[in-house]
């Protein structure tokens, strides 16, 4: 976890997400490390406060759908895109009022591990 933090905090990686955003004078504000077990979830938010971007790394390996623990984006009423996890996905998303986003509860007694990072 370390190693992936000192990745995602890295000047090569936050130039990186200043290419691909089209953004300049970005630095990470935070990283998360998240385990979710069977039953766990994240009810609907923005990351409001958190920066102007959002970075998830999955690590997780052979996970189904059916297992629950899918990231999804919303328009506020209807879910519009989703993510299942795969080992070593991105996400990068931007932070703003269309940005809602959950991740639906864990229905198997599975691990699923990823790592969230904020950048403002």
């Amino acid at each position: 976890c370390c190693k992936l933090e000192a990745t995602l905090t890295s000047c090569e990686f936050i130039d990186f997400i200043e290419k691909i955003t089209s953004s300049k004078g970005l630095r990470c504000t935070e990283v998360n490390v998240a385990n979710y077990g069977k039953g766990d979830f994240i009810n609907v938010h923005k990351d409001k406060g958190k920066g102007k971007f959002a970075v998830t790394v999955s690590l997780t390996s052979h996970w189904s759908p059916s297992y629950g623990g899918l990231l999804h984006f919303t328009d506020g009423a209807n879910v519009t895109h989703t993510v299942v996890p795969s080992l070593g996905n991105i996400v990068i998303f931007k932070i703003d009022e269309q940005s809602d986003h959950f991740v639906s509860p864990v229905t198997v007694d599975k691990s699923r591990y990823m790592i969230s990072a904020w950048y403002d």
